[in-house]
C-alpha cells in the first residue's frame, strides 16, 4: 500500500471519506484474498509489518489500526475467515519491519 491510501487513528476525515477509504481497503485486502485462491480458515493469526518512510519523529505504531481492521474485514468479506471475532482471530499485531 503506498502512504496515501492508510487510514490512522490522528485522521480527522469527514464521515464519507473515512466510510469510502475503509470500503476501497476492505475491497482491496477481500480482491487479494481472491485472487490467490488461498483456502478458507477456521482460525487465524494475522501480523502486519510496517515499513514507515524516515521521519525525525518519534512514531505511535497503533495510529495504523484501523488499516489493519479494514483489512481484515476484507478477509471475511472474501470469506478468508467466518468472522472477525475472538473465536476465529487472533490480532491483527503490529510489527516493525527490521531495518
Amino acid at each position: 500500500m503506498s502512504y496515501g491510501d492508510l487510514l490512522t487513528s490522528n485522521q480527522r476525515l469527514h464521515h464519507m471519506a473515512e466510510h469510502r477509504l475503509k470500503k476501497r481497503l476492505r475491497q482491496d485486502a477481500a480482491l487479494t484474498a481472491r485472487a490467490r485462491t488461498l483456502p478458507r480458515l477456521e482460525r487465524a493469526a494475522v501480523y502486519y509489518v510496517l515499513h514507515p518512510r524516515p521521519i525525525k519523529r518519534k512514531r505511535d505504531p497503533g495510529n495504523w489500526s484501523p488499516t489493519a481492521k479494514a483489512y481484515v474485514d476484507g478477509l471475511v468479506d472474501a470469506g478468508l475467515l467466518p468472522d472477525d471475532n475472538s473465536a476465529h482471530l487472533v490480532g491483527p499485531a503490529r510489527r516493525w519491519a527490521s531495518r
